[in-house]
């Protein structure tokens, strides 16, 4: 029931990164573009054009801050369910072990931390 539980998890992360990829890929290249801009901008341009284009790159680090932050918020959201799965079927079952149930802890938590650290 774990293995199905994190084989569904890891299924549901692989759906949804392309999209995260696309619009975090798209956030940092605009971000990038504006940099790359800003040392002309900085010696040709008046204080109007320089506020809009410093108000549009905090615009974008907010956007970058905030996706990441749903990201942090989603798998730790999937690593909470699949802890208590586990937790709540060792509780259950007859005759666990101490050793049973460090073992299945840790490899949660070694595949949470892999998932976490995907791209």
């Amino acid at each position: 029931m774990i293995g199905v539980a994190s084989l569904g998890a890891l299924l549901l992360c692989m759906a949804l990164l392309p999209r995260f990829a696309r619009r975090n890929q798209s956030l940092h290249q605009r971000l990038n573009d504006r940099l790359e801009k800003e040392i002309g901008l900085v010696a040709k341009v008046g204080t109007v054009t320089l506020k809009r284009h410093y108000r549009v790159l905090s615009r974008l680090r907010i956007h970058l801050s905030n996706l990441e932050a749903g990201a942090f918020l989603f798998v730790g959201s999937v690593a909470a369910v699949l802890f208590v799965i586990a937790i709540s079927r060792l509780a259950l079952a007859p005759a666990v072990k101490a050793g049973h149930v460090y073992a299945v802890t840790t490899y949660l938590r070694t595949f949470v931390n892999s998932l976490d650290e995907a791209p």
